[in-house]
Formats: structure tokens, C-alpha cells, sequence
């Protein structure tokens, strides 16, 4: 049996970010993956997929642009492995981990053992139980990128981030793209204004969006073509069909249970401090059903390993993180904190601060006038949630992340100094337009005349 400090199973954005921290650190690391280093992000997620995006963009009539998203992948999961395997002993595509006890995995015939063990598996496309879905040929995620040309007509089911990214590519390079899902707006974790903002971006471009309706059944033409049925009697036929309605789980392989560590339908269990059940295994990243996305993943990876080395009152509680997340679609689409709806459940007092794109004079000059910033605070200024819909939204999200993160209020954004005519300018507006709101009551415009 190979004795290792630190065990990682599953190089994603987790796995990656454990795997390099402990060797660099000095410890000897051992790293399985049984797919493709770099996860989901980098080979079937966020990366080819904002490729596609960029093609869209500028260069839609490019001829096989498959062929080129795949050849940089694979250099770049080249370069991943390469500079992996120079820090750590790496196992790639020699068979799934499984548990074999509290502190030791198998993987093929050879066994390993570590003083720690971080499960980094990631998740799978949830396949929904429709009738007939099992008897076609559907896309997903993870063999999208693997199509030969752009078809001529594709349906998502789903209306989540991959379907709306995926669809406003695919429409840009001439594909008759359709959304139907059962939810009542896109990205229905976000703010219902931001989801109607989007589908009218979507509608511009062609796409035909369908909420709020439930799929029966799915059934193929005499042509090839696939047709999705649902129960409010609508039947949308297209060439391809992509299934994008979420992610599931399947820790089959890894026998947890000889391991002692406690799962449910929705991931892995944890404690605060991303520990398992048993105390020499965490479960780090999408695995745990925290937030499915490759920064937060990559984020707990960081905090897990540095749990391991610290005492109680030092140890990070993941969730004491905010987590920000962006759709990079036409308009972007930012947010970080509570939702109204949210805060409408925990019978939160808040108030709503917002500032439109169209009232910037930087954002009307260079015509990106679609979109707001929209504030949740507490009337002293605390803040509670942000959404932003709008130009370059993705990086504006990380200074209201910041600002929660570290309790900064409305009054500390305003006083801060933003450069100018930046769409982050629209920050400290917000922060001007709060202050404005608390200047209106009579007793602060009678001081201000004593005063003046």
C-alpha cells in the first residue's frame, strides 16, 4: 500500500486547486481522476461554452468551430496535466476511486492511503424521466461540443444557464434555436425582472422561449427530426435536442459507505467546514450540492485544505462566503446575496436601491443602455443582495461580493472613488442614489438650511 499525506479524487477546479496548494506546500499528494483533468469547467462546461459564445460573436460563419474549441482544450487540459503531474503523483483514466475503509482507496488493482482524503467528483446532466427521451438521440453538455457542424434547428430543455448561453450562441451561427422549460422565467434563481430582461435578449436573436410548461413525452419524426410534447399542448420540432435541466449525482463507484462518509439525493454531506462524516474525508466543490459552480469549487477547495491545517476557532465556514455568479448572455446577467424572494420568505425589512443603464451617459454613448443595478439593504445601508443585468456585469458582481463579504456598506461605496465613465461607476451611483433617498425627510433639508 502507497502511503500519501493528501488523496484528491477528481481533478476538477476542487481537486486542481488542493492537489497544487498541498504540493506546493511540500506534501506528498496523490490525485485520481477517471475523466479529464480539469472537471466539467474546462472540457464540457464554463470554458468551451464561453468559446463558443466568443465565436458566436465575432467570427458566427467560422467553418468548424468545434474543431477548434476542442484542440484548445486539450491543450489546455495538456498543460493542467503536465504541470500537475511536476508537482504531485497523478492518476488519470486508470478507473474510478473507491473506498475501501475510512483512510484507504483502490483504484484498479493498487491501494492507497492518505492522512487526508478530499472527494472532488463533481456532478453528471440530469436526465429528467420524460417518456420517450430514452429513445433518441439527445445532447448534453457533455457531448455537445463533440457535434461535427451547427444543426439547423436545436430545442433546450432547460431555461438555466447552460440553455441560455448555449441558445444565444447556437442562434448567433444560424441555428433556429427554442427554450422550453417548466419554470415560470429564465434563471429562475435569479430575480424574475433580470429572467424577462434576458428572454427579451433571446427573443431579439430569435430564440422562441416557452415557460411554465411541462414536457410529457418526446417522440421522433419520420424525417429524423425530434419533437418535444408538453402538457399545455405545444409540440416544437427541431433537427437536435439538448437536455440541460440541471445536474445529478452518482457516488456508486466510490463506495462510500466503506468509508463510513453520509450522502443524500442532494450530494455529500458536510459540515461547516466541509467535512464529512468522517473526520479524514472532505467533500469539496459541486459533489456536496452547495453551489454548482467551478469558482466556488475551486474557493472550497482553498478553505478545506486550510481546515485541515488550523484549530477549531481558526477553521473557515465555507458558507460565511457570498458567492457571486454571472450568465454571460445578451444582456449579462450578475448576482451575489439574497433575492427578493428570499428575503420576502425570512420576512426581512429591506430597501430596494436601483440605478438604470439607460440614465449612465457612458453606457448611452457606447449604446449599452439595456440593464440595471438593483440593491437589497437595510436602511442603514447594510447590504443584503445585488443584481445586476447589464454590460460587463460579471465584473462589477465581485465588488458587491467584497462589500457583503466584508459587511462594506452603501455609505463606504459611495465614499469610494470609482474611475470614470466605467459601467462600475454605476457602483458608486448606487451608493449617491441611497444617500439621496435618506436626504429627503424634512428634518434633513431643515438642517441643511440652518446649515447653509
Amino acid at each position: 500500500m502507497k502511503k500519501y499525506d493528501v488523496v484528491v479524487i477528481g481533478l476538477g477546479p476542487a481537486g486542481m486547486a488542493v492537489t497544487s496548494m498541498a504540493a506546493e506546500m511540500g506534501l506528498k499528494v496523490l490525485a485520481v481522476e477517471s475523466r479529464n483533468v480539469g472537471g466539467d469547467s474546462s472540457n464540457t462546461g464554463g470554458i468551451p461554452s464561453k468559446a463558443l459564445l466568443a465565436i458566436s460573436e465575432k467570427n458566427p460563419m467560422m467553418a468548424e468551430p468545434f474543431a477548434r474549441i476542442n484542440a484548445d482544450i486539450n491543450h489546455i487540459r495538456e498543460n493542467k496535466l503536465t504541470s500537475l503531474m511536476e508537482k504531485a503523483d497523478i492518476l488519470v483514466g486508470q478507473g474510478p476511486a473507491a473506498f475501501v475503509n475510512d483512510t484507504v482507496i483502490r483504484v484498479g488493482d493498487e491501494e492507497y492511503t492518505g492522512k487526508d482524503i478530499f472527494i472532488a467528483t463533481g456532478t453528471r446532466p440530469f436526465i429528467p424521466p420524460i417518456e420517450g427521451l430514452d429513445k433518441v438521440d439527445y445532447l448534453t453538455n457533455e457531448n455537445l461540443f463533440q457535434l461535427e457542424a451547427i444543426p439547423q434547428s436545436l430545442t433546450f430543455i432547460g431555461g438555466g444557464a447552460i440553455g441560455c448561453e448555449m441558445s444565444q450562441a447556437f442562434a448567433r451561427m444560424g441555428c433556429k434555436c427554442t427554450i422550453v422549460h417548466d419554470r415560470p422565467w429564465l434563471l429562475p434563481n435569479g430575480e424574475k425582472e433580470a429572467g424577462e430582461l434576458l428572454q427579451q435578449g433571446c427573443e431579439k436573436l430569435g430564440i422562441e422561449v416557452y415557460n411554465a410548461q411541462i414536457i410529457t413525452r418526446v417522440s421522433r419524426r419520420e424525417n429524423g427530426n425530434i419533437v418535444v410534447h408538453t402538457r399545455e399542448g405545444l409540440e416544437i420540432e427541431s433537427e437536435k435536442l439538448m437536455v440541460a435541466a440541471g445536474r445529478s449525482y452518482d457516488f456508486s463507484s466510490l463506495h462510500l459507505e466503506n468509508a463510513h462518509v453520509d450522502y443524500g439525493r442532494k450530494g455529500i454531506t458536510v459540515d461547516d467546514y466541509l467535512r464529512t462524516t468522517n473526520k479524514h474525508v472532505y467533500a469539496i466543490g459541486d459533489c456536496n450540492g452547495s453551489y454548482l459552480l467551478s469558482h466556488a469549487a475551486m474557493h472550497q477547495g482553498m478553505l478545506a485544505f486550510m481546515n485541515t491545517m488550523m484549530m477549531p476557532p481558526l477553521k473557515k465556514k465555507y458558507l460565511k462566503y457570498p458567492v457571486p455568479w454571472t450568465v454571460f448572455t445578451e444582456p449579462q446577467v450578475s448576482h451575489v446575496g439574497r433575492t427578493s424572494a428570499e428575503l420576502d420568505a425570512e420576512h426581512v425589512d429591506y430597501e430596494v436601491v436601483e440605478t438604470k443603464y439607460s440614465d449612465y451617459d457612458a453606457a448611452v454613448a457606447e449604446n449599452k443602455t439595456e440593464g440595471y443595478v438593483r440593491v437589497y439593504c437595510s436602511s442603514a445601508g447594510q447590504i443584503y443582495g445585488v443584481s445586476i443585468v447589464g454590460a460587463n456585469s460579471g465584473e462589477m458582481i465581485n465588488e458587491w461580493a467584497l462589500a457583503i463579504q466584508h459587511d462594506i456598506g452603501l455609505y463606504d461605496l459611495m465614499m469610494t472613488m470609482h474611475s470614470f465613465p466605467t459601467m462600475g461607476y454605476l457602483t458608486q451611483r448606487i451608493g449617491e442614489n441611497w444617500m439621496m433617498k435618506k436626504m429627503k425627510p424634512g428634518l434633513v433639508k431643515r438642517l441643511l438650511r440652518f446649515l447653509f
